[in-house]
């Protein structure tokens, strides 16, 4: 038979009877007494922690790095001193206009706004755009169609790429249709081998002096 022990909750001071070594009569005296003990010397009391996370709108990691503590303690001593933590949108805006995020121009892999995407589609940050997605960006064969038609692509509209590239984002490959006649595009698969083998021999013609001669022959 273990040993049964009376003692006194480290916590709420209530008499329990445990076999063991433990301190404390319940879990959730466990985890209060853990949100109230001070691990560190740095950690902020309240007000100084209101002062850098309100009025000096400095982030949680900052604050950390600051005080030479752990960002966990930060979060913990933010929800016992229940200061409300900033929507992530705010934070971000906040800490680039101060210059301190590395997000947007900021960040070290900045590419001028524009990136690859997985699906071979291109895209370019448009965060006001009504088709942005949650990342911001817009894919740029839309952007481009609708700049040069000076309005937004219809709802029920997709853009076909005539040579079948989709990162071939130039105003004459590209094609804005209703979706229910998209796949009437299809119809052009065969074609998309023959607009490319053109369009090498168009490289040809004006890389190897053949400009003249493929024109007498027909070939654009």
């Amino acid at each position: 038979m273990p040993v049964i022990y009376r003692k006194h909750c480290d916590y709420c001071g209530k008499y329990y009877e445990k076999s063991g070594a433990r301190r404390f009569c319940s879990n959730e005296c466990v985890g209060k007494y853990n949100s109230i003990r001070q691990r560190y010397e740095n950690e902020p009391t309240k007000d100084e922690l209101y002062d850098l996370y309100v009025n000096q709108k400095l982030g949680t990691y900052q604050i950390a790095s600051r005080l030479h503590i752990p960002v966990s303690c930060i979060h913990r001593r933010m929800v016992r001193f229940e200061i409300q933590l900033r929507p992530q949108t705010l934070a971000r805006k906040v800490a680039s206009e101060q210059g301190r995020a590395r997000v947007g121009e900021n960040h070290p892999n900045w590419k001028g706004g524009r990136k690859y995407r997985n699906n071979g589609y291109n895209a370019v940050l448009k965060p006001e755009h009504p088709r942005a997605g949650k990342d911001r960006y817009v894919q740029e064969h839309i952007v481009v169609w609708e700049e040069a038609h000076k309005r937004f692509l219809p709802d029920d509209w997709v853009i076909h790429h005539k040579n079948g590239i989709k990162n071939d984002n130039r105003l004459q490959n590209l094609l804005g249709i209703p979706k229910n006649k998209h796949h009437s595009a299809l119809v052009m698969q065969g074609l998309q081998e023959r607009i490319r083998q053109l369009e090498e021999v168009l490289v040809e013609c004006h890389t190897g002096g053949r400009h003249n001669e493929l024109l007498l022959c027909g070939t654009p």
